[in-house]
């Protein structure tokens, strides 16, 4: 008896032949059509010099403009922060402002921190993608 003839033959020729047949199709049309390295889900408009900027380090995205929200906030810190003034004695706001620019310098130390770490993760997210796949079992 051949092996087309039996069980095991009809399921191997009717049904596992025509699907590797048609997984290499998808293989192979996948391979003639370039893939995207990465997109945005949101039009964005990148300054040709931007890369040699962010990787120089003089990106500073504080000179992004303010958000509404981020002007509200900084209009009522300033409002509180003249009647603060106008409530204490200058030697204690003299102390209320050490303290508070202490603080300002802490936290832009943090946000310093926060962005490096932010970019290295991202510069190791595209590197990773750029890198040929890890081979399982090796």
């Amino acid at each position: 008896m051949n092996f087309h003839d039996t069980q095991m033959g009809h399921e191997f020729y009717g049904k596992t032949v025509p699907r590797i047949a048609k997984a290499l199709e998808l293989i192979a049309k996948s391979l003639n059509k370039p893939a995207l390295a990465a997109g945005l889900p949101f039009a964005c408009e990148v300054p040709a010099d931007f890369l040699s900027q962010l990787y120089q380090g003089n990106y500073d995205p504080s000179d992004e403009p303010d958000t509404d929200e981020i002007s509200r906030y900084s209009a009522e810190i300033l409002a509180n922060e003249t009647e603060l003034r106008a409530a204490v004695p200058p030697d204690i706001w003299e102390q209320i402002d050490h303290t508070f620019s202490l603080m300002n310098k802490r936290g832009d130390r943090q946000r310093e921190q926060a962005f490096a770490a932010g970019y290295r993760t991202a510069m190791m997210m595209v590197m990773a993608g750029m890198s040929p796949a890890p081979r399982l079992g090796s």
